[in-house]
């Protein structure tokens, strides 16, 4: 179903610098996607893996002369793709990670950088020799999830803590996640307001020409922006992206 969902995204997006805030983290869901397929030793659609890598590509070829905000958002993803691709070729790369990690600290966008730092924790454990650095930079990743409720990322850290026989301080991410709501949902956090306005759609049972007429949006857009947002929410259908939103518009009801 991921694998559908990105290629309907990619057949829908354009491919040049104006269409980057799409097709940049649809093209590193489709690795990231790949690369968990191969950490559950499951077969790699290698074609896709050749789509994704070509588009990201040109991607950053045309963002090269685009504004300076687009460069660094493809620049952003283009190393999460490249860190990405490690994990596919089994041979994740910490350093690929620490890259990433640095280029959305500088974009201040917390969820990006969180999820990379956790990969490479990950990495650190899997070559076996700076387990002590892992483990440190595992536990601070571990409460960071925990700030922005993100909680798919918190099951991941969670499961590699227990492979690494790390202990981590669940207390006090339990207190963080039951604290005051936060402003920002943590599994939403990574989507762009024009995602957060489809996934409002979404919500309210609208097909997608109703949201296409409802946001002045061709249809085309609002798939590309569903497949996205499908993705960033790692839901298998449109049908749970609308509950979840449902769910997440209940919690933050009383939030300013």
């Amino acid at each position: 179903m991921a694998r559908i969902a990105v290629r309907d995204g990619l057949s829908s997006v354009g491919r040049d610098a104006r269409d980057a805030w799409l097709l940049a983290p649809l093209i590193w869901h489709g690795l990231h996607g790949e690369a968990d397929a191969a950490a559950r030793n499951e077969k790699i659609d290698q074609e896709l893996v050749r789509t994704l890598t070509r588009t990201a590509a040109d991607l950053s070829e045309q963002a090269s002369l685009a504004a300076s905000s687009i460069s660094r958002w493809v620049e952003g993803y283009a190393l999460l793709n490249a860190a990405e691709l490690s994990r596919i070729a089994a041979k994740p790369d910490p350093e690929a990670w620490r890259l990433a990690a640095q280029s959305w600290d500088k974009q201040r966008q917390p969820y990006p950088a969180t999820y990379a730092r956790f990969r490479e924790s990950e990495a650190l454990f899997f070559q076996r020799s700076r387990n002590s650095t892992a483990a440190d930079l595992l536990r601070a990743t571990y409460q960071k999830a925990a700030a922005m409720r993100a909680a798919p990322l918190l099951a991941e850290i969670e499961a590699l803590a227990v492979r690494a026989h790390v202990t981590l301080n669940n207390k006090a991410a339990e207190e963080v996640m039951t604290s005051a709501a936060p402003t920002e949902p943590g599994p939403a956090e990574s989507l762009t307001h024009r995602e957060r306005q489809v996934w409002q759609e979404l919500g309210a049972g609208h097909t997608n020409r109703e949201i296409a007429e409802h946001l002045f949006i061709s249809e085309r857009t609002v798939e590309a922006h569903v497949s996205s947002i499908l993705a960033k929410l790692n839901a298998r259908t449109r049908v749970e992206a609308a509950t979840a939103y449902v769910s997440w518009a209940s919690a933050h009801r009383d939030t300013p």
